[in-house]
């Protein structure tokens, strides 16, 4: 009621969508107000985690393990950092989880006892002075070693969600948040699932993951010590020998300090990537971006661009790419459905004559996924790219930068940016589940603006992206099906295509640094638009059956955020 009156507008708008009975638009709007006027992660951590992470829970998922491993903790602290290990210790002592030890260096261990500091508990191991990922691993025989910087400090529950997920996995990493001087949390990091892209790109592993022993030593280099970022060089040398024994948690683990330390970690992520042929890129925020090998020649790209008079959106769009992109090995392929307009008739004319551009009539009802498939069909490129007659590119190299992933074996549809007219984010990949169905991840969220963690500024495997801007191999394309012209005609045809893609083992790849305007449905219309609703709620019905949309939760997303709203907000 409060925020109704602060609020009285938006809250009355919020009132008639759900009378209409647009109730998850509803519910989004509410979200949104909720954000604004409180803190929910405030509430969640008040009113909501206690119920998850109460003492019954934990000592029932306790008993009820099948392997209950020794957690090796491993303090890299040195003399400096008394008082974050008389914490750390404190922390530990409170776990419900009892097999636990924790190697400590000797010279911070004496330190300690001479501030008169109980050390009678056994499981508290003093080592030597030179406490490395290496000497750790050797040094301990407990099963699962879980490495602490002065960063972070352990959460209650987190020695027993590590023990209950780390069975027969390589590695295990978990949510973390912040915890200010005063205690209070802050700031959740509700994490996505292994995800090696985005796991180059950004670094959410440091302070929050933990190892099988006898993986990480095998992972170890066979000379010299890691890097300075030893732990999360060790995580990802594990994560990629072991992709498949990866595993998420999904409970805060960890309450950092202060921010990680990423110093160095250029050099650790080209010592990775190098040997692959690629070459790493700073692009601010701490991000890491790769520029993958292109071929030599350049294949060619064929550009399908459907359209239907519209002149105003198709020339800037056709103009754009001409005039800025940079990546020379491409053809148009124009697909007109059906123009009449005299200007457009004639503008496309003068298409034809030049030797990169083809014009093709396409005179069929509109049908988005038809359309495509006929451009696909008229291809002379070995890759093919959709492309919206509403789009307009801003950065040169966007397709050489798509072309950097589309290249490469394990990947299937590339997609970019696409910002709307006032550079706020229209799309930065697909998740699937999104309002029951599939939304656009940080949909209006200004672009200069980090948004939850960065992930709209890191390149990343996603679900799918959006068929207004989708590269992808010729081949892939055909041997994936194609798009559903018969069931998908206008929505979800690209959602669809690319989750086949994955599910024929092919991941889809978002690039942030690929950028375009997308004017979203200038030249057909909303699908909200009485005409196109009957359309639309059978091509949703389709698509939410054929892929389970009203239960799956995004690899990407996660269950404690909210499936209404496309910001990546807590569900409160």
């Amino acid at each position: 009621m409060a925020i109704g009156w602060r609020f009285p507008i938006r809250a009355a708008a919020i009132m008639w969508w759900a009378v209409i009975g647009k109730r998850v638009r509803a519910r989004k709007r509410l979200g949104d107000l909720i954000s604004q006027a409180l803190d929910p992660y405030r509430y969640w951590v008040w009113r909501i985690e206690p119920q998850i992470e109460s003492n019954e829970a934990l000592e029932q998922l306790v008993a009820g393990m099948r392997r209950r491993p020794t957690i090796a903790i491993v303090a890299l602290c040195d003399v400096a950092n008394v008082r974050w290990l008389i914490c750390v210790m404190e922390a530990l002592q409170r776990q419900p989880y009892p097999h636990w030890q924790l190697l400590v260096p000797c010279d911070v261990v004496d330190i300690v006892a001479s501030q008169s500091i109980r050390l009678g508990d056994t499981r508290i191991h003093a080592v030597h002075s030179l406490l490395t990922m290496r000497s750790s691993l050797l040094e301990t025989d407990a099963e699962v070693v879980f490495p602490l910087d002065p960063t972070v400090i352990p959460s209650r529950c987190a020695l027993v969600r590590i023990a209950a997920a780390s069975d027969r996995k390589a590695m295990v990493f978990g949510d973390e948040d912040r915890l200010s001087p005063s205690g209070e949390r802050y700031e959740a990091w509700f994490k996505p699932e292994w995800n090696e892209e985005l796991a180059l790109a950004q670094n959410f592993l440091t302070g929050a993951c933990a190892f099988d022993r006898l993986q990480a030593l095998e992972a170890l280099p066979a000379q010299g010590e890691l890097s300075d970022l030893a732990v999360y060089e060790l995580a990802m040398r594990v994560a990629l020998a072991h992709s498949a024994s990866v595993a998420h948690i999904d409970h805060i683990i960890v309450h950092r300090l202060a921010p990680r330390c990423d110093m160095g970690r250029l050099a650790c992520v080209a010592a990775l990537v190098e040997p692959r042929g690629g070459q790493v890129v700073s692009t601010g925020r701490s991000l890491i971006a790769i520029d993958w090998p292109l071929p030599d020649p350049l294949p060619l790209v064929t550009l399908i661009v459907p359209t239907r008079d519209k002149l105003e959106i198709l020339q800037p769009c056709i103009s754009s790419v001409r005039n800025l992109t940079d990546y020379r090995a491409y053809e148009i392929v124009v697909i007109d459905n059906g123009s009449t307009g005299p200007d457009t008739l004639a503008y496309l004319a003068r298409l034809n004559l030049d030797p990169k551009i083809r014009v093709v009539r396409h005179n069929a009802p509109f049908n988005f996924s038809a359309i495509s498939n006929r451009g696909v069909d008229m291809a002379r490129g070995e890759f093919i790219c959709l492309l919206n007659n509403d789009t307009q590119v801003l950065s040169p190299d966007w397709l050489s930068q798509m072309m950097r992933h589309a290249v490469r074996p394990n990947v299937g549809a590339v997609g970019a940016k696409l910002l709307y007219s006032d550079y706020t984010i229209q799309h930065a990949g697909v998740a699937i589940g999104l309002g029951n169905a599939a939304g656009h991840s940080h949909r209006l969220q200004p672009d200069h603006e980090p948004g939850y963690h960065d992930l709209a500024h890191c390149t990343h495997f996603v679900s799918a992206v959006t068929g207004a801007c989708l590269l992808v191999s010729k081949r892939k394309f055909l041997d994936a099906g194609g798009l559903d012209s018969e069931h998908l005609a206008v929505a979800y045809n690209d959602i669809d295509f690319c989750l086949r893609l994955e599910q024929s083992g092919w991941r889809n790849v978002y690039e942030p640094r690929a950028r375009l305007l997308h004017l979203e449905s200038k030249s057909r219309g909303s699908d909200f638009n009485p005409a196109n609703n009957e359309r639309y709620m059978r091509e949703l019905a389709v698509f939410q059956a054929r892929w389970n949309t009203t239960r799956a939760i995004d690899p990407l997303h996660h269950r404690l955020l909210d499936r209404s709203s496309e910001t990546f907000r807590l569900l409160i």
